[in-house]
């Protein structure tokens, strides 16, 4: 059902705009991000709708295409417990405008969802993303570097002007704290950055540190496969603020603020008496950060074999050095790696999405997608089901 359908469905009259905001994908780097790093990132040709109208009483009612799920409920009970689990995106967003010193009165909306769950396509944060840039339409705001600014004024036919580039980060920065208060999703900036400020057949570069994007042009001639392979790891979020505690750890014992900028040479020297654990997590941020950087080089020179070795690079780390992937994951980049088609693949998300990321000569999509569905059915005896992804521009504001 589209959102117009199941809005006129829910309410009786139909929605006068819709937000249509992007799935994100991790390419490579997002372990690094909460060490500064460097995260290259894409939105993709999945997702979330979300439609909305103000109401007068200063209720909120929110309805969910997956089983019509219909909540409603006073501004004031937006807290983390008091909301299920599928609301929890919108009311984050709420709740953060009203900390800061917005005006949120009451609304009804309904949102319907492209996303697959579970598979590290950032849905909570394109959910957050599409209502926070339905909510400015209806209670003007402006996200800002230190709260809310000035709203923005309306154009003569009434419509909110688009946001530029800093203020898309100001307000994918707003839309991440709202998650955060929320206790929702992978709590990842970049996971809002790209669904914001991706353009059309480029990758996203997100600095951690200084908050900048850049963009590279995506490869031509290349197709992005994501391989699922049905498996999910429930303790997914303990797996990555497990890992990120290690890395934190690390910058203390040592005295670093972050691992960004030091040298795998570096971290083995400071970390001669600390456990493999933290020795593994250390020595994978710092090469991470160090491949990121020649895949950029990579992206720039037009050095399209260099740049797919970075992604196996990444994953041959991540296996080894910080225990990111499993035996499934490994199975499939292995057989990437061998298809003559396949320029370079890795585990997509945090690892235990049960899912590859694979960049495919487009002419060779289909071999390589018959190629993975026999090997992974031969050694699972599961079905193994390929998507394959068209890179987008971000949400228009």
């Amino acid at each position: 059902m589209d959102v117009r359908s199941l809005f006129k469905r829910a309410f009786a009259h139909t929605p006068p705009r819709v937000v249509r905001v992007p799935a994100s994908l991790e390419l490579m780097g997002g372990h690094t991000e909460a060490q500064q790093g460097l995260v290259l990132s894409l939105a993709v040709d999945r997702f979330v709708e979300f439609a909305c109208v103000p109401r007068f009483d200063g209720k909120i009612e929110l309805v969910v295409d997956r089983a019509e799920q219909r909540v409603s409920f006073w501004g004031r009970d937006c807290e983390a417990g008091q909301i299920p689990g599928w609301a929890a995106p919108v009311a984050g967003v709420i709740r953060r405008l009203r900390d800061a010193g917005g005006s949120v009165k009451g609304f009804n909306a309904a949102w319907t969802s492209g996303i697959p769950e579970g598979i590290g396509f950032g849905e909570h944060a394109a959910l957050g993303t599409a209502a926070a840039l339905g909510l400015r339409h209806l209670f003007p705001f402006a996200p800002g570097p230190h709260g809310l600014g000035a709203p923005p004024k309306p154009d003569r036919r009434g419509e909110k002007p688009k946001l530029s580039g800093r203020e898309r980060m100001h307000f994918a920065e707003f839309c991440h704290a709202a998650e955060l208060g929320m206790r929702v999703g992978d709590n990842l900036l970049h996971a809002f950055a790209a669904p914001l400020m991706n353009r059309e057949h480029e990758i996203t570069q997100l600095d951690c540190l200084h908050r900048t994007v850049e963009h590279h042009p995506l490869p031509p001639g290349l197709t992005l496969v994501h391989c699922d392979t049905g498996l999910r790891d429930p303790r997914r979020g303990l797996h990555r603020s497990r890992f990120d505690a290690l890395c934190r750890q690390v910058g203390e014992r040592a005295g670093l603020r972050s691992l960004r900028s030091v040298s795998v040479e570096d971290v083995n020297k400071a970390l001669a008496k600390m456990e493999p654990a933290h020795r593994g997590a250390a020595r994978f941020v710092a090469g991470e950060c160090a491949r990121i950087v020649l895949a950029e080089q990579s992206l720039r020179r037009g050095e399209i074999g260099q740049f797919g070795e970075c992604l196996f690079q990444s994953h041959a780390a991540a296996r080894a050095e910080a225990g990111l992937s499993v035996p499934e994951l490994d199975l499939l980049v292995e057989e990437a790696r061998a298809h003559p088609g396949c320029i370079g693949a890795r585990f997509a998300g945090s690892g235990s999405d049960g899912g590859t990321l694979n960049l495919v000569a487009w002419t060779q999509v289909d071999s390589f997608v018959d190629a993975m569905k026999n090997v992974f059915a031969r050694a699972t005896g599961r079905v193994l089901e390929s998507r394959r992804l068209k890179v987008v521009a971000g949400a228009d504001g």
